[in-house]
């Protein structure tokens, strides 16, 4: 069935056109600027030399702070700062130690991690105790504990 007039939506109005803008014209150039002079493709080039410039030494970074030579196990807090900046999103949320080591697990950044993996990139699980892990990272052997 037809639909009367009255009873169909109005047609969109067109869209709205910017009016025009004027732009200025530019000015011409002074007389007092020359044109570049014409190069003879003949002429040689001049060659220009220069000194080297020496470059000053960077200054080294300081040494990173060597682990305990004797492998005592430190806490985390006592990790360099520089490690433990490694370690800002390290995370270990569950914990099941028995007296079987294959049964023993950690949950390292929503990870099951065994005794021996890797528990971060750079980072082993080394053991798991019944309070805890022991962990290394560069060298270095450190705790975190649960308690």
């Amino acid at each position: 069935p037809a639909v009367p007039a009255e009873a169909q939506p109005p047609a969109p109005a067109p869209p709205a056109v910017p009016a025009p803008v004027a732009v200025p014209a530019l000015a011409p150039l002074p007389s007092s600027i020359a044109p570049p002079p014409a190069v003879n493709p003949a002429t040689p080039l001049p060659v220009v030399t220069s000194q080297p410039v020496p470059i000053e030494a960077a200054t080294p970074a300081p040494e990173p702070e060597a682990p305990p030579a004797d492998g005592r196990v430190v806490g985390m807090e006592e990790l360099p700062q520089d490690l433990r900046a490694t370690l800002a999103k390290f995370s270990v949320s569950g914990h099941v130690w028995s007296e079987e080591p294959g049964l023993r697990l950690l949950t390292v950044n929503d990870r099951i991690v065994r005794e021996g993996q890797d528990a971060a990139p750079g980072v082993r699980l080394e053991q798991i105790t019944q309070d805890g892990a022991v962990f290394s990272l560069r060298g270095w052997r450190f705790r975190v504990t649960g308690r």
